[in-house]
């Protein structure tokens, strides 16, 4: 959260929530406000500058003058001590930069693409999105190690169901590897296939799955290197359309729909409108491996209208039609 011309309506209590699946963590912070004894003036655009005529990235903006220019402000406040005094509710005089003047964009590019957010939030880069639109430009020069004649990728992506192999060379044959998904130990396995060809290394997993999105490394000797997986969810398709239905008041009416994938999440619409499917709902759904099921037990003609099942990867619509007998 970056506050800009803080104001005097601004203090007070503040509190951050962060939920992820079914995790859910917090924290709170007092924010005082004080009249600044001095303000300085930047021209911020004076900072910026147009990337060089009739190359492919033309007219984007260059930020890299605004980096060096704002590590060289010398009333700036340390990001991490500034930090703290938010949450404490405290403030710190400014302090002086006495250092070298520090290039931003370099430490950067010299950075792995894990250290990028840290950096950035580090130096108060707000645009992180176009900072790392940008570093994808930049030709990475790979640094020879004493155990890695070359190292993982910085990342690899695999589709659900395929497989994936990540490979290391090293410069030492007879060195100790071990590899590790989110810092655990992995051990070979129907599912993990470990592979030596020369001097590489190779683990291949097999039937990704989305819990296989995950961060990996592999540790040679006192070295290691670590890459993600990223593994795409394939559009689930629909196999079998739902057939129309005419029929009568009081009779039992059973749709049904096949799609390409076992377990896949669907929804039934009536009309455009998110069928309800709860306890009290007179609508029924079922799945049996494939293909999935809408049942109205005790049709009236209220039930007349448009159903579609609606999959990732496609829709599938029909008409029932329920009359009088």
């Amino acid at each position: 959260m970056h506050i800009v011309k803080a104001k005097d309506n601004y203090a007070g209590n503040y509190r951050c929530e962060v939920t992820y699946k079914d995790k859910f963590d917090s924290c709170s912070f007092e924010l005082e406000v004080k009249e600044a004894e001095g303000s300085q003036n930047i021209d911020i655009r004076s900072a910026f500058k147009r990337s060089s005529e009739g190359q492919e990235d033309a007219g984007e903006l260059d930020f890299s003058g605004l980096l060096k220019h704002r590590t060289r402000c010398k009333n700036t406040y340390d990001s991490e001590t500034s930090h703290r005094s938010l949450v404490s509710g405290t403030t710190r005089e400014p302090k002086q930069d006495e250092g070298p003047d520090v290039d931003v964009w370099e430490i950067l590019k010299n950075a792995r693409p894990d250290q990028y957010e840290k950096i950035a939030f580090m130096y108060g880069i707000t645009d992180l999105r176009g900072l790392l639109k940008r570093m994808k430009k930049i030709t990475r020069v790979e640094k020879k190690t004493e155990a890695f004649a070359k190292k993982l990728d910085p990342a690899y992506q695999a589709d659900k169901g395929g497989k994936i192999r990540m490979v290391v060379d090293l410069a030492d044959p007879t060195v100790e590897l071990k590899w590790y998904k989110n810092g655990q130990e992995i051990r070979p396995s129907p599912k993990y296939i470990f592979e030596h060809k020369g001097t590489q290394r190779i683990m291949v997993i097999n039937n990704c799955s989305l819990n296989d999105d995950a961060a990996y490394s592999v540790a040679a000797g006192d070295e290691n290197c670590a890459t993600e997986l990223f593994v795409k969810e394939l559009p689930v398709k629909i196999v079998k359309n739902v057939e129309p239905v005419k029929t009568t008041v009081n009779e039992r009416i059973e749709l049904e729909c096949e799609v390409s994938e076992e377990g896949a999440q669907v929804k039934w619409m009536k009309n455009g409108v998110e069928i309800p499917t709860g306890v009290r709902s007179r609508y029924r759904v079922k799945c049996e491996g494939t293909k999935h099921f809408l049942v109205i037990d005790d049709a009236s003609r209220e039930d007349t209208g448009t159903y579609s099942l609606m999959a990732t990867g496609g829709t599938s619509e029909a008409r029932v039609q329920v009359d009088c007998m």
